[in-house]
């Protein structure tokens, strides 16, 4: 299924990927084209679009929250994207194609022209041009919002004060009183590539997904998102408003208090739906949300410290080793760029999952190697996406966080308790398993670089 929303007098968090692959997006790139690249609702794949015309199809396309807009000048058949008044150039003609619910991008200076995939070619990488209109596949594009819910409580239909939670002694998924803790925030993320009204469950203080155990178990659990399909799940709205969660893997097994008692630590289940209020259950919005590390981090770098280490101080931080590119403690440095790094945010994974890239190499990422940390070439994979679990604030902005791999969150960031002894000695960020409770060596600060400014994209 493809998306496809209704387009208001201005609509924003929107991204736009082609019919050909929903799994690309179009992405900003640092020389001013839009490109193809991995679907991951990143900063430069989420854009605003405004009509320019009180009932026809006339937008400005633009970069979320930017003077950034789509451009073609006619001169030849590159789309950019620069800062400028309105006018023609930066105009564009939506045409929804009722056939294949898409839409055809078609720009307002030359309605025969439209944005082209091509060569039909959709690899990470490939640059958008203007091309003759004739609205074939690789000129249709879907419109959709951010797949990503709001955190929210799941409450139960038996008692609204009971709420899903998870339980810190094993991955179960349990009932239990509202309030209670990070363990009971949830996000859903919208799965369009798999129907209408899928969802994945996101527990934010675990980054765990609900789901059901194989074999048509009664589990339920939090787990590693392996896409398979007992980790997605079916909202069906009742007349009352309540929801039943089914499985994806079998709709006809739903979500399901055992034996419907609303005691503390009572069991989840999926049996086959009967109808009982034991099975219908209220997503409702979640007042104090975790923080996540603000989105400017992508525009400014980043100072990230152990805040566990023995030497308390501020000329200690995370940083690359220029040896053999792995995550190292040492002594900072102002002009090192090796120890500042840009957090992008991926919201297409989850409620507070992010890339760390290198503000030194332009296509660098942090990812998880066996036991290790190394920075490497962005593929985009699971290993190289990371969860910001939030544990306190900082008076230096950002925050104190656990950080956990997004392909296992189990395994989190563990600093060294030494000391650094000298100005060239260092100590190496590894990954272990993630404590019961915060501890002090798997927490880290993240902090502005104080004389860094925004970045220019």
């Amino acid at each position: 299924m493809i998306y496809i929303i209704p387009l208001s007098q201005q609509e924003d968090h929107l991204t736009i990927t082609p019919i050909l692959n929903p799994e690309k997006a179009m992405t900003l790139s640092a020389g001013g084209s839009v490109i193809l690249r991995d679907n991951i609702e990143s900063p430069d794949q989420i854009f605003t679009l405004t009509r320019k015309n009180k009932r026809g199809n006339i937008f400005q396309i633009r970069k979320n929250t930017s003077y950034y807009n789509f451009l073609w000048d006619n001169t030849n058949t590159r789309l950019r994207v620069a800062i400028g008044s309105e006018n023609d150039n930066n105009l564009w003609n939506i045409d929804y194609q009722s056939l294949n619910e898409s839409y055809v991008i078609a720009s307002n200076v030359d309605t025969n022209k439209a944005i082209d995939v091509p060569a039909s070619c959709t690899d990470s990488g490939t640059e958008l041009i203007v091309y003759s209109r004739h609205n074939g596949k690789n000129q249709q594009f879907s419109v959709s919002k951010s797949r990503l819910s709001a955190p929210v409580y799941i409450a139960s239909h038996l008692n609204s004060d009971k709420v899903l939670s998870s339980r810190s002694e094993d991955s179960n998924v349990i009932i239990y009183s509202k309030d209670s803790g990070p363990g009971q925030i949830f996000a859903y993320i919208r799965c369009d590539e798999k129907g209408k009204s899928v969802f994945q469950i996101e527990n934010l203080w675990t980054g765990m997904l609900m789901t059901r155990s194989k074999n048509n178990g009664k589990q339920v659990f939090l787990g590693q998102n392996k896409y398979d399909d007992e980790c997605y799940w079916k909202a069906e709205e009742q007349s009352n408003g309540k929801y039943l969660i089914a499985n994806y893997n079998d709709p006809e097994y739903v979500l399901d208090v055992s034996n419907a008692k609303t005691d503390n630590g009572t069991l989840l289940q999926i049996i086959p739906r009967n109808g009982n209020k034991a099975q219908e259950f209220s997503f409702l919005i979640h007042p104090n949300a975790p923080y996540v590390p603000t989105e400017k981090f992508y525009e400014m770098d980043a100072i990230i410290r152990p805040l566990g280490y023995q030497d308390d101080t501020e000329d200690s931080a995370i940083k690359v080793a220029a040896s053999d590119a792995q995550l190292i403690i040492s002594n900072y440095a102002e002009n090192n760029h090796l120890s500042h790094f840009h957090l992008v945010r991926a919201r297409r994974k989850g409620y507070s999952v992010y890339q760390i890239k290198s503000s030194f190499w332009a296509d660098a990422v942090l990812g998880m190697l066996n036991n290790g940390i190394y920075l490497s070439k962005n593929y985009y994979h699971d290993s190289q996406f990371w969860n910001f679990h939030y544990v306190s604030e900082n008076i230096n902005g950002g925050g104190n966080y656990i950080i956990s791999n997004y392909a296992d969150p189990s395994m989190v960031w563990g600093s060294p308790v030494t000391a650094i002894s000298t100005p060239t000695d260092f100590k190496t960020i590894g990954l272990e398993k993630r404590h019961t409770n915060a501890s002090t060596s798997q927490t880290f600060r993240l902090n502005y670089h104080p004389s860094i400014a925004p970045r220019k994209k």
